[in-house]
């Protein structure tokens, strides 16, 4: 009786695994990856959430190198440079400068572009590189070589077939000379770039940018600040191709006093929410045809409409679907691989404790107004829309 015990178990336990590799075959083929090194499918919020804390622990090269003494699961170290939980076959990829690189602006939803590292011919990485400050500052001095460029440009492998990505906001800050400078860079080492740029309501950027620092409580001084300060040159300011509102002599900075200076930095945080005078500067350099403007808050109420912009924009397959289920309100990528950003992004963007301000308001309003007759301009401008619902409001 016993022994026949045993022999049930035993067939009972081989049915068991037969089952489980039968569901685990099925679940796996049910996700059509080229040049995959792993099966694995693994929670890239997780994921993502464990490099970001992790990040000054990692060499910022084709893959990351942990410090000595820093336990990483091997897993993550097979992932290499990729923002998308599955990783692709590296072979074969090559170090290639950018097709399209996303200069902005900052707290406006550029990391959900994470989500393009699952399309199979985009590559992508969370990492800001800031290559082109890097170029801009070296060509000054000597020209580097392409080899040279490519050697210092912290960005993945990817193959020449490939759409290669770089994120780095902070491209569209500065006054107009540095930011014409940056941007003949970008055309020297990659003559074909195209430019993608996000845009928000400034209010919400300003917010979500305070927040991110742990300065949200000063949020309605910087307001007066503005309106003290540097309202009353703007309010004489007018419009026209030769003069750019950011180079009025009451935004020059005080080198001196950079990082002491509490109206310094909410200059420079302010400022940055001058899109139509910053948009100006980019086209000068690109031209309307080479740039895609997305709506940062479209992103979370429609993300299908805004990445099919861009796969159009860079000439790939429509791969990209998303689902509101797991963490709704936000959106989280559903084809071709599930995917999820940190539970970090997105919450402090548009915030419904952010207070309200008039004198905010007004310091953006014409600048709004602007870049709303500026996209009306785009050949892709589609006025039955709902992207930049948000820009209504300054017509006031």
């Amino acid at each position: 009786m016993g022994s026949e015990n045993v022999g049930n178990s035993q067939i009972i336990i081989v049915i068991t695994i037969l089952v489980f590799v039968l569901i685990f075959t099925q679940t796996s083929s049910n996700k059509e990856w080229p040049n995959l090194t792993s099966k694995y499918i693994h929670n890239a919020s997780n994921i993502n959430e464990f490099l970001l804390k992790n990040i000054e622990s990692y060499q910022p090269s084709h893959g990351y190198t942990p410090k000595k003494g820093l336990h990483i699961p091997e897993i993550y170290l097979n992932r290499q440079d990729t923002s998308c939980p599955l990783a692709q076959n590296e072979k074969g990829r090559i170090d290639k400068m950018p097709n399209l690189i996303a200069v902005g602006f900052g707290k406006c939803g550029t990391g959900s572009l994470s989500f393009l590292d699952c399309h199979s011919q985009i590559v992508f990485r969370f990492v800001e590189p800031a290559f082109s400050w890097l170029m801009y500052n070296a060509k000054k001095k000597k020209k580097p070589t392409t080899e040279q460029a490519l050697a210092a440009y912290n960005l993945p492998k990817a193959h020449e077939s490939e759409i290669l990505v770089e994120k780095s906001p902070g491209y569209m800050n500065g006054k107009t000379d540095k930011m014409l400078k940056r941007y003949e860079a970008m055309k020297y080492f990659s003559p074909r770039v195209k430019i993608l740029v996000l845009l928000c309501d400034p209010m919400h950027r300003l917010w979500s940018h305070l927040k991110m620092h742990g300065k949200e409580e000063y949020y309605l001084d910087f307001a007066e600040m503005a309106n003290e300060k540097w309202m009353p040159a703007m309010q004489n300011f007018t419009y026209d191709e030769r003069h750019n509102i950011l180079d009025l002599p009451v935004f020059a900075a005080d080198l001196k006093n950079i990082g002491k200076n509490s109206s310094e930095y909410m200059k420079k945080v302010l400022l940055m929410g001058l899109y139509y005078s910053r948009l100006s500067v980019l086209l000068k350099a690109f031209g309307k045809d080479r740039v895609l403007l997305l709506d940062g808050d479209n992103l979370i109420s429609d993300p299908g409409e805004e990445f099919g912009l861009v796969e159009e924009f860079v000439g790939v397959d429509k791969e990209l679907t998303f689902e509101f289920a797991t963490r709704y309100p936000y959106p989280c990528l559903d084809e071709p691989v599930p995917m999820c950003l940190p539970s970090s992004k997105g919450t402090s963007h548009g915030s419904t404790k952010q207070p309200n301000s008039t004198l905010l308001f007004n310091f953006y309003q014409k600048e709004m107004q602007m870049l709303k007759s500026l996209l009306k301009t785009f050949p892709d401008y589609d006025p039955d829309s709902n992207r930049f619902q948000w820009l209504h409001k300054y017509d006031l």
